[in-house]
C-alpha cells in the first residue's frame, strides 16, 4: 500500500472544508488513589512483612484463606492447642455446622505447622462411611460435621476436639475439649508459648475484627461478614500473613534449638539426638511437649533421624 502526501500545504483549512478541532481542556489534577495495603505495624517476626498485594494471595500451595478461617473461628489459646496437639501426634478433630469452616480450619491448622509437616492422616472432611477411622490409633487431623460426630463413637482418650460453635463464645483460656476427660492428659503448651501468645494476640484480634462487622444496637456480639469461600479482605489477608510468619518463625527457632543437639554421620547418614543435653537446654515447662514431640514421626521426618 502506497501513501500519497497532500499538496495543499499553503491552502487555509477553511477553504479545504476542514473544521479545526477545539483544543482539549487541560486535565485537572486528580487525587492519588488510595493505597491497596494498610500500614503494617512493626512486628518481632524476622520474616519480611513488606509484601505486595500479589504476595498476599500466595501461591496455590499456600492456604492464607484457611489460616484466616482458623484464626477467625478459634480463640488464640485453642488455636495454639491445636498446633501443639498436631505436632505431638494427638488426634485432632474439628467439628461444626458449616462445611466451609470445618474444612478450612482443618487445613489452616495443618498450614500453621510449618516448617514441620504433618505425617499422619489429614482429612479436611471425614464422610459418614469412614467414621470408624476416628478410632484409629494413628495420628489424625480431621474435620467432622457435628451430626456425624454425634453418631460416631466417643473420641479416644487424649483426642482434642475443637468445636467451632463453642470456640466462637468460649471463655478466655479455652483450649478445646479432650476425649476421655477428666482423665485425659491436657495438651502440653508449645515451648515458649507465653511469648508467642503475646506476639500473636494483637494480630489475632485484628484479623477477627477484619472478618466481622461491629455489633449493632441490641446485638450480643459481632457477626461474621458475608463473603465468598476463600475471599479475604486486604486487612484480613495482611493479618493472616503476619500470623503465619510469626508462628513459622517461632517453630523454626524451636527446630534450630533441637538441631543443635543432633549428631549426624556424613558417611552413613545416621542421625541421632542427644536427649540429655537437649532436655537441659529447655525450661521445665517445655519438657512435656518435648518428650511427646521427640517420639513423633513429625520430628523423625523433619530432622531425618535414625531410629535405633
Amino acid at each position: 500500500l502506497r501513501l500519497e502526501t497532500s499538496s495543499h500545504e499553503g491552502v487555509p483549512k477553511e477553504k479545504m472544508g476542514v473544521a479545526e478541532a477545539p483544543a482539549s481542556p487541560t486535565p485537572s489534577p486528580r487525587a492519588a488513589p488510595p493505597a491497596l495495603l494498610p500500614v503494617l505495624e512493626a512486628s518481632p517476626a524476622r520474616g519480611q512483612l513488606a509484601a505486595t498485594f500479589h504476595a498476599l494471595t500466595w501461591a496455590s500451595d499456600k492456604l492464607s484463606w484457611a489460616v484466616a478461617a482458623a484464626a477467625e473461628a478459634l480463640p488464640l489459646d485453642a488455636l495454639l492447642a491445636g498446633v501443639s496437639a498436631a505436632l505431638t501426634e494427638r488426634p485432632v478433630l474439628v467439628t461444626g455446622d458449616s462445611l466451609y469452616m470445618v474444612t478450612s480450619v482443618t487445613l489452616g491448622l495443618a498450614e500453621l505447622l510449618k516448617p514441620f509437616k504433618f505425617q499422619g492422616t489429614l482429612m479436611p472432611l471425614v464422610p459418614p462411611a469412614l467414621l470408624p477411622l476416628l478410632e484409629s490409633p494413628t495420628p489424625l487431623l480431621a474435620g467432622v460435621m457435628r451430626e456425624d460426630l454425634a453418631a460416631a463413637p466417643p473420641p479416644g482418650r487424649g483426642a482434642l476436639v475443637l468445636d467451632l460453635a463453642l470456640g466462637a463464645s468460649a471463655p478466655a483460656g479455652w483450649r478445646g475439649e479432650l476425649g476421655g476427660a477428666p482423665y485425659a492428659i491436657p495438651v502440653p503448651p508449645l515451648p515458649g508459648e507465653g511469648l508467642l501468645y503475646r506476639d500473636l494476640l494483637p494480630v489475632h484480634t485484628r484479623l477477627r475484627a477484619a472478618s466481622t462487622s461491629p455489633a449493632g444496637p441490641g446485638a450480643a456480639q459481632a457477626t461474621p461478614l458475608p463473603r465468598f469461600p476463600g475471599h479475604l479482605s486486604v486487612e484480613a489477608a495482611c493479618a493472616a500473613l503476619e500470623l503465619s510468619v510469626l508462628v513459622e518463625d517461632h517453630l523454626g527457632t524451636f527446630a534450630e534449638r533441637v538441631a543443635r543437639h543432633s549428631l549426624r554421620d556424613t558417611d552413613s547418614g545416621l542421625c541421632v539426638l542427644l536427649q540429655e543435653p537437649l532436655f537441659a537446654a529447655f525450661e521445665a515447662g517445655d519438657l512435656l511437649f518435648l518428650d511427646d514431640f521427640l517420639g513423633a514421626q513429625v520430628c523423625a521426618e523433619h530432622f531425618e533421624l535414625t531410629r535405633l
